[in-house]
């Protein structure tokens, strides 16, 4: 079936650079009329600069009594359109999705993996659990970011036949890695990095700090961490790298805007990414093995899950064990060797996702849709 221009109503939380560069590629695709909805403005705690949604329609919900009627009016009205809600926790999207299954429209819904550890009064898990297998029984699609995400959303009963695996994109022309001479230089300092919110009990930056400083208690010190991003631990991270007698090779860089961070990952050998809690599909793992870095994530982290072939492409940890990390860490400071060649096969995994993948998937739901 030959495929004709089709509005799509996407309705997203909030603006971010992959979801940017997404919605940007779209909008280029000449069978895609995109639409971007909007539920929340840029959030407090990720001040970004950066203009995004420049090359595509965009808006922002305007809430009253928590939903955006105009958007249900959207819904209702515009009958041929295709609506792609992520997630379903807030109201405006919980209301819309309501009005177009019962309405028999085309709607997919996407979301990362859910935390199925979430505890609930009973009848409120009951009506959730009905109601999000109705929701699923009338999307065309239920896309989910990487195989965990697709795995819970089987066993939270959508139709294993309409499972699409979509993850986040991120634009592998920009990422691409500088050539490294790192085999030939088995002195030079090794630049390991992690990036997210400064927020312990979320991202766990403490974590990477007591590992690096059992690492640094064997005599290793050949290293420098850097911790892109800011939060509310700020000074409890200087604070701990101190402690620590890690002051000189701990560095807490601040926000920074997107372009700046991918030119750290650049100067960067390897990722930490040490969430000690569920952190459905971190960005920034991504990020690190499109620019060929050495990936070292926790196993609550979906997309370390998703992408990472333990010692081949990078290394998974078990959340909050630092000792573990820091073996993990050693390992690549003693065999420098090998950080070349598990960031070349990061690289290698990372480009079996091209922002090509994504287009050519939402054009197949647009025309099974129809």
């Amino acid at each position: 079936m030959s495929l004709s221009v089709r509005r799509i109503h996407w309705v997203s939380w909030h603006p971010t650079p992959y979801h940017d560069y997404l919605f940007e590629s779209l909008a280029k695709n000449k069978y895609v009329d995109l639409i971007v909805h909007y539920i929340s403005p840029l959030l407090k705690s990720h001040p970004w600069k950066t203009a995004f949604g420049r090359t595509n329609q965009t808006r922002t919900c305007k809430l009253f009594l928590k939903i955006d009627w105009r958007l249900l009016l959207i819904g209702w009205q515009d009958a041929n359109a295709y609506f792609l809600i992520a997630s379903w926790n807030h109201p405006t999207a919980q209301a819309l999705l309501t009005m177009l299954r019962l309405l028999k429209r085309a709607y997919g819904v996407w979301t990362d993996t859910p935390d199925s550890s979430l505890k609930r009064k009973p009848l409120k898990a009951i009506l959730r659990q009905l109601w999000l297998k109705w929701i699923f029984s009338g999307a065309t699609h239920v896309l989910g970011t990487g195989k965990p995400a697709i795995y819970v959303l089987e066993q939270m009963g959508a139709p294993r036949a309409r499972l699409l695996n979509f993850p986040f994109f991120v634009d592998l022309s920009s990422y691409k890695p500088i050539q490294r001479s790192i085999g030939y230089c088995p002195n030079r300092v090794i630049r390991l990095m992690s990036s997210g919110r400064l927020e312990n009990r979320l991202k766990g930056h403490d974590i990477a700090i007591r590992a690096l400083a059992l690492v640094a208690g064997r005599g290793e010190k050949k290293f420098e961490y850097f911790i892109v991003g800011s939060g509310p631990d700020e000074e409890n991270l200087r604070t701990l790298a101190k402690e620590l007698k890690l002051e000189t090779e701990v560095n807490l860089f601040g926000w920074v805007e997107p372009e700046e961070l991918r030119s750290l990952y650049h100067t960067a050998d390897i990722l930490i990414h040490p969430s000690p809690v569920h952190d459905p599909f971190p960005n920034a793992i991504l990020e690190a093995m499109a620019a060929g870095l050495v990936v070292l994530g926790s196993d609550v982290s979906g997309s370390a899950l998703d992408r990472i072939e333990h010692g081949a492409n990078g290394f998974v940890h078990s959340a909050g064990d630092y000792h573990e990390l820091s073996e993990q860490i050693s390992f690549l400071l003693e065999n420098i060797q090998c950080i070349c060649e598990i960031g070349k096969r990061a690289r290698m995994t990372a480009e079996l996702w091209p922002i090509e993948y994504g287009i050519s998937t939402v054009e197949r739901m647009i025309r099974q849709s129809v």
